[in-house]
């Protein structure tokens, strides 16, 4: 369940970058094409005369940096990792040392734990007792 809750964060944060960043470029566009855009709320239009090229730009700049860091995907970059006493796994991801809760053992990436500890269980075994929300 705290998986899928993740994941939903992840996916409104890229949503709500995507969504500033069209935001950005269609006021930068608006700046550039009309030297300002129309404030439908307050009633005015808002005009930035000689400065409307360099502010347009700079607004379509921060657009597109918004919609780039929509789609690099690097928000929650998660680990796998396992005891290699008690054999729980947890999914990290920013602590560079983590241990046990139940027994305060550092644990390892879970990439290639077998093959470091063939006592532990083949590779097709399944030696894990329970895995961690």
């Amino acid at each position: 369940m705290a998986k899928i809750l993740k994941m939903g964060g992840e996916m409104f944060n890229r949503s709500m970058y995507f969504i500033g960043g069209c935001a950005f470029i269609g006021l930068g566009y608006e700046v550039l094409t009309h030297g300002g855009w129309w404030s439908v709320k307050s009633g005015i239009f808002i005009y930035y005369d000689e400065l409307r090229i360099p502010i347009g730009i700079l607004k379509i700049i921060i657009g597109l940096l918004l919609l780039f860091y929509s789609f690099l995907g690097k928000f929650h970059k998660q680990q796998t990792v396992i005891c290699p006493k008690c054999e729980e796994i947890v999914e990290r991801t920013g602590a560079k040392e983590i241990h046990c809760l139940e027994c305060g053992t550092k644990m390892e990436e879970l990439k290639g734990f077998f093959e470091r500890h063939p006592e532990k269980g083949e590779r097709g075994q399944t030696p894990i007792k329970r895995a961690a929300n």
